[in-house]
């Protein structure tokens, strides 16, 4: 069953993403340039914006650490970059700012883009509606926020264990 639902849902996904089309991401990527998150850095622009157009232009060609870095860092090309991490820090800090932007400027983004960790190619994730995956027919529900329910929870567990242990105590004293 759980294969199942994955199977689909991987399906429906590799679907959705032959529907981006280059227009739509760089609308995507002029957006996320005006943002907070990205509008002081620069080079997270250019980076971002190198591996987009990349993947778009040749999605089958796998982006490697010396193309990033000739490109975008102005590498000479004959460089051994086998010692330099400059790449590698940079992509790992615009995958933060990418996960942070999703998650909040950009929460309503139609389409959001990730850079798995292993990968220097991103991929392009159309989102569905909250109406179309989770809301159940009807009146909207409330939003819920987990966090308080989880102090108290905490909470609740502490005192319960340290009342447990204050018997035990008590007993073994007898």
């Amino acid at each position: 069953l759980f294969r199942s639902f994955m199977s689909r849902n991987l399906y429906r996904s590799e679907q959705r993403a032959l529907e981006v089309s280059a227009e739509a991401i760089e609308a995507l990527l002029t957006r996320i340039s005006n943002s907070a998150e990205f509008g002081h850095s620069t080079r997270s622009q250019e980076v971002l914006r190198y591996l987009c157009r990349s993947v778009l232009s040749n999605p089958e060609e796998k982006i490697t650490e010396h193309q990033i870095g000739v490109a975008v860092f102005g590498w000479d090309p004959d460089r051994d970059s086998g010692h330099d991490t400059g790449v590698r820090v940079q992509v790992s800090q615009l995958r933060k700012r990418l996960d942070h932007y999703f998650a909040s400027e950009g929460l309503n983004d139609p389409i959001a883009i990730r850079l798995p960790k292993g990968s220097y190619s991103p991929v392009f994730e159309v989102r569905e509606s909250v109406s179309d995956t989770l809301a159940p027919p009807g009146p909207i529900p409330m939003p819920v926020t987990a966090a308080p329910a989880v102090q108290r929870d905490r909470f609740t567990l502490r005192l319960l264990i340290a009342t447990n242990l204050a018997t035990v105590a008590v007993a073994i004293a007898m």
